[in-house]
């Protein structure tokens, strides 16, 4: 009877015994568990803080032309002023799910200054854009534009900053970095400074961006494509939340780091 029992007891024991993989696999599981808490952990800080630094922002787009201004004509066709438009739209959207308000200077077909534009009143145009920005008390003006070309391999998106405007500058380095971070501008493409009226304007950090080149046939279709516009917004927006996060921690650097924002 007792060698029977005996027996019973080492058999109950080899029942519960693991073997040493499946410890190292319940092991494995728990510290991906443990990560994957600290990392869900960091991801809401990080979200936490860009929140607390974009909301309510003010940012001001304006789309390019519009009117009888049609801007620059695509080989295909396409007119500048309505490329630009659905692009300053959907950067809207991606501000406004960020609780960021952003603002159009125009969100239809039309010029922004009273009355018929003509090439003899183009600054007042501008000025017209600039004077809705001040008004607004924008936290950032974004001018949107596309380029051209006469030699159709050119492609590329860029940013352009007023001369001598360090803030300006630093945030068009931010979106330039952004832009060619997600592939829609080659490396080689830096922020300049350009003389535009437009931004020397605005009392707020300004910038222009010149989306892509519509002289380029390839770039021309991928700017009336939805899909990349997003990602043109996209871009722009993540420029923009690196300015703004980098001011935060100091103003002097804002824009002069490696771009750091995720999204989305």
């Amino acid at each position: 009877m007792g060698g029977r029992q005996t027996g019973r007891r080492r058999q109950r024991l080899r029942l519960v015994v693991v073997p040493r993989l499946h410890l190292a696999l319940v092991a494995a599981s728990l510290l991906a568990i443990a990560a994957g808490v600290a990392y869900a952990r960091h991801l809401a800080t990080v979200s936490w803080t860009i929140q607390a630094t974009v909301s309510g922002k003010v940012v001001v787009i304006d789309p390019g032309h519009g009117g009888d201004d049609p801007g620059t004509l695509g080989v295909d066709g396409v007119l500048e002023k309505d490329v630009t438009l659905p692009i300053a739209q959907r950067l809207r959207e991606v501000c406004g799910s960020h609780a960021v308000y952003a603002l159009l200077t125009r969100s239809k077909d039309a010029s922004v200054a009273e009355g018929i534009w003509d090439p003899g009143r183009r600054r007042d145009e501008l000025q017209a854009r600039a004077d809705l920005a001040n008004r607004w008390r924008a936290d950032v003006f974004i001018s949107v534009h596309a380029n051209s070309f006469p030699e159709s391999y050119w492609h590329g998106a860029q940013t352009f900053h007023y001369p001598g405007d360090q803030r300006s500058r630093r945030l068009a380095l931010a979106i330039q970095q952004q832009l060619v971070k997600r592939h829609l501008t080659p490396d080689y493409r830096e922020a300049l400074p350009g003389r535009y009226y437009v931004l020397h304007q605005v009392q707020a950090p300004a910038v222009l961006v010149e989306v892509g080149f519509l002289s380029n046939p390839q770039e021309s279709r991928n700017l009336q494509d939805p899909a990349y516009q997003r990602r043109l917004a996209d871009a722009i927006f993540a420029g923009l939340v690196d300015f703004w996060l980098a001011e935060r921690r100091s103003p002097d650097q804002a824009g002069m780091t490696e771009p750091r924002y995720e999204y989305p």
